[in-house]
Formats: structure tokens, sequence, C-alpha cells
């Protein structure tokens, strides 16, 4: 494997942190947005309640666990201290996103979309540890 140019480096960051920012307007607009419900209930061919609930779940897992993912990339928690902090700071959005439906019409607070939520970024710090960490240590070793 080949490890990246500084000039790689130096572009890589921001483009990542354009796409993160971009990708969290939109994920937050569709978690706030009172027709989405609806709208992915009616794409199923015959409205089968678990189906729409798991493709709901997932939906909430994916979209915290990519958010999740991206911050870590961007804002480079090469540290322990610095990762913790993200994934808290993660874990307290997913707990304000799912409480901020209270005020948004048709949209109610669900507990097991929370749980969703928490486990995408559950899910997104352990993938980070496992695959991103060590590439980002040597990377900036190398720097």
């Amino acid at each position: 494997m080949t490890t990246p140019t500084s000039m790689q480096r130096r572009w890589t960051k921001p483009v990542l942190t354009v796409v993160w920012i971009a990708t969290s307007g939109v994920f937050t607009t569709l978690l706030l947005h009172p027709a989405v419900p609806e709208t992915v209930r009616s794409f199923l061919v015959r409205p089968n309640r678990l189906l729409a609930r798991t493709v709901e779940y997932t939906a909430h897992t994916a979209v915290f666990f990519i958010g999740t993912q991206f911050a870590l990339v961007c804002l480079e928690a090469v540290t322990r201290r610095r990762r913790v902090a993200i994934i808290a700071a993660a874990a307290i959005t997913a707990v304000a996103a799912e409480a901020a439906q209270t005020w948004v019409p048709t949209r109610g607070v669900d507990v097991f979309d929370a749980v969703c939520n928490l486990i995408g970024v559950g899910l997104a710090a352990v993938a980070y540890v496992k695959l991103f960490a060590p590439f980002t240590a040597r990377g900036s070793a190398s720097a």
C-alpha cells in the first residue's frame, strides 16, 4: 500500500469536510422534515409495517453512522481525547435530533429511533478505531 503524498493529504481533508457538512445538512433536513416517514412508506409496494419499520430504523442507523464517520475523519480524531469528544457530541446530537422532532408537525419522538441513532454512532466509533485510526496515525507520523 502506498502512502498519500503531502499534496493529496492537503486537498483530501477540505474536500471531505465540505462533503461532511453538506451530507450532515441533508440528513438533518431529512430527519426533521414532516413528510419523510410517509414518503418512505409510499415507496413500498405493499405497505408492510415490519418492512417499513426496518427501513426506517436502518436509515436512522446509517445516517448517524455516516455523519459520525465523517466527523471523526474530518476533525482528525487521532488522539483518544478528541475521539471521545467527537463521539460524545455525536451521541448527544443523536438523542437531540430525536427530541427535536417534538416540535415538528406530524413527527414524534420514538425511543427506538434514538436507540438506532446511538447504534449508528457506536458502529462508526468501532469502524473508525479498527479501520481509520491506524492509517491516520501512520499518515500523521510521516507528515
